[in-house]
């Protein structure tokens, strides 16, 4: 989301379905405090959330993490 991406193109890139891309997305939504995404990446741009990393960092995948 944060990287501009439509719930189906996350689910693909996630391998799960778009349902459950949106389940997540509203979770996330109310830990937010937040009623869409556009107040959620108000947040991330504020610095209030961290964005997240789309694909894992080479020292993250070296490490084990």
């Amino acid at each position: 989301m944060a990287h501009g991406l439509s719930d189906p193109e996350i689910g693909r890139a996630l391998h799960i379905g778009e349902a459950t891309v949106q389940s997540h997305l509203l979770k996330g939504f109310e830990k937010l405090h937040v009623g869409d995404r556009t107040a959620a990446g108000r947040a991330i741009a504020l610095g209030i959330v961290a964005a997240p990393r789309l694909y894992p960092t080479a020292a993250s995948t070296a490490s084990g993490a």
